[in-house]
């Protein structure tokens, strides 16, 4: 799960062509797996297929810097039911609050302005 992103990272910085789809779609999907592992480690039933999913849908629109895109091509890709559409709507927007500079940012000045009260 490391590896992968470090490896397609050095390959597109080294000037290789080749695409950002498969490699983020596998990055996503094995830390969905991941998370879902873990949380049957600790006791907690979770539905493996539907956090790969989500993984590979928060991964892919992060780095495709389109969320829209992530949630409908992932949903597309696995053919699932329209519950999952809610699932896939609210992890891709997490996702994208949380990579955004903007949110970061705002986020701080909120914190910043709260403890100067």
């Amino acid at each position: 799960m490391v590896l992968k992103p470090v490896l397609t990272g050095l390959t597109l910085a080294a000037g290789a062509t080749g695409g950002r789809l498969a490699p983020s779609l596998a990055t996503g999907a094995s830390a969905g797996t991941a998370l879902a592992v873990v949380l049957h480690a600790y006791g907690v039933e979770v539905s493996v297929p539907a956090l790969a999913m989500a993984g590979a849908g928060a991964v892919l629109a992060t780095t495709q810097r389109a969320p829209v895109f992530g949630i409908v091509f992932t949903w597309e890709l696995a053919r699932a039911g329209a519950w999952t559409l809610v699932a896939l709507l609210a992890v891709v927007l997490a996702a994208t609050l949380l990579a955004s500079p903007a949110w970061w940012h705002a986020a701080g000045s909120r914190l910043r302005a709260s403890r100067a009260r």
